[in-house]
């Protein structure tokens, strides 16, 4: 549907949460990623001369693949993976930060950058995730959806492993907490210095495939002024024929401390990359190679309070960019470009309050415009010029109550209303 107003009224749902405590519990707490233990092969036994069984205390010391999953008051199952993590996986893009977690599969096509045409380099969560356009799993930073404009569907160059302090996998849909696109999402929270003084690191590496990667990172800490720097660069020729890519990013953070209360950041990403299709294994090459590139900028203001239980936060952000992508027409013979203007940006305001002893409230408002410009570029003509931008706005509400005890009860309620401008 297109002109006029369409409204949408969100599903109103209803969790419970149990958990049952033994009496002991305190006796039993253990840090999964901080144990320590010893193996001894006293009493050792073997019924076969290529197996031995140890009598005795194993014990491992290793960090987690993920720093854990837990669920929120509403319900939601989260899976957290950190920043050590990230580093412990030498992740340099986002699916292979995500491609040991639980429920979620990843899909690449070179070994650096993902080829944003088709599928080339993609995450799905529990079987979401296919459509193009559109899409059904929301990719975010610091809670602001990250997608092209006009095709709605996230692009995982646009993800920024640099700065990235953690990531928070929700594997369920979040219908009132981020939206209808939200079958799944993955929220990237962005570094920032959190002890005093300043430092920083270089990280590089050559290997396989002529791969080349490097980043550096700066940041530093006052009593009311922070800020941390990054800039990367990957390049590689790929595992196969037309598998190479590059990508180069820069950012920035700036925070400010007013007064007690009160926090005011400023974060700036620049993502520019190239990448090629290597097509289908074993499948005739086109007479060009296919090839998507991107250069993209991304700006979010924050200011945060926080009074005593009451914390809350407005978000106003721009993602700008253009999306370049090389095609081969096989019915006309001849190469032509697909290119998309992408324009999206808006507010996002969230408050959370506990109104009294096990109840918590969350409310705020989202107003998002996005779109842009669309054209393909054949050697004749221009088609399919198109223009247009979207917008949505959604007031939503959620209310969670937790009866502690040996048996933990959580129900909650939640509701969401949108006004969109198409449908």
């Amino acid at each position: 549907m297109s002109g006029g107003v369409v409204v949408t009224v969100a599903t109103l749902w209803f969790t419970i949460q149990l958990s049952v405590l033994p009496a002991a519990a305190e006796d039993q707490e253990t840090k999964p990623s901080d144990v320590t233990c010893s193996a001894t092969s006293e009493g050792a036994t073997t019924d076969r001369p290529d197996r031995v069984t140890f009598r005795g205390v194993v014990t491992v010391k290793d960090s987690p693949i993920v720093e854990g999953s837990k669920a929120d008051p509403f319900g939601s199952l989260v899976t957290t993976v950190s920043d050590q993590q990230i580093d412990d996986l030498y992740a340099q893009d986002l699916t292979a930060a995500l491609r040991r977690v639980p429920g979620v599969v990843i899909s690449r096509y070179n070994p650096v950058g993902s080829f944003g045409g088709g599928d080339g380099g993609a995450f799905f969560i529990r079987g979401h995730g296919s459509s193009r356009p559109g899409g059904e799993i929301m990719m975010l930073t610091d809670g602001i959806p990250r997608f092209v404009g006009i095709w709605t569907h996230p692009l995982i160059d646009l993800a920024t492993m640099d700065t990235v302090q953690q990531v928070d996998i929700y594997r369920s849909a979040q219908p009132v907490l981020l939206g209808n696109m939200a079958f799944g999402a993955v929220d990237m929270a962005s570094k920032r210095r959190t002890m005093s003084g300043s430092g920083g690191r270089f990280v590089g590496s050559y290997g396989t495939y002529d791969t080349i990667i490097g980043s550096l990172e700066y940041g530093g800490l006052t009593e009311n002024f922070d800020y941390y720097l990054t800039a990367g660069h990957r390049q590689s020729d790929g595992h196969r024929d037309d598998a190479d890519g590059d990508i180069t990013t820069l950012t920035g953070r700036l925070g400010f401390r007013l007064g007690d209360s009160w926090t005011l950041s400023l974060l700036y990403e620049n993502t520019s990359s190239s990448v090629n299709d290597p097509g289908i294994l074993g499948a005739p090459n086109d007479p060009i190679t296919p090839n998507y590139d991107i250069d993209n900028n991304f700006v979010l203001t924050t200011l945060g309070h926080r009074h005593g239980g009451w914390t809350g936060t407005l978000k106003l952000y721009l993602d700008d960019g253009t999306f370049d992508w090389l095609q081969w027409s096989g019915s006309e013979q001849h190469a032509f470009r697909s290119v998309t203007g992408s324009s999206n940006y808006g507010f996002r305001w969230r408050e959370t309050v506990s109104p009294w002893t096990g109840g918590q409230l969350v409310f705020g408002l989202d107003h998002d415009l996005f779109g842009g410009t669309f054209v393909e570029r054949h050697p004749d003509d221009d088609r399919l010029a198109r223009d247009e931008t979207f917008r949505t706005t959604a007031p939503y509400v959620m209310l969670s109550h937790t009866f502690a005890g040996n048996v933990t009860l959580t129900p909650s309620v939640g509701v969401r209303f949108n006004n969109t401008r198409y449908f």
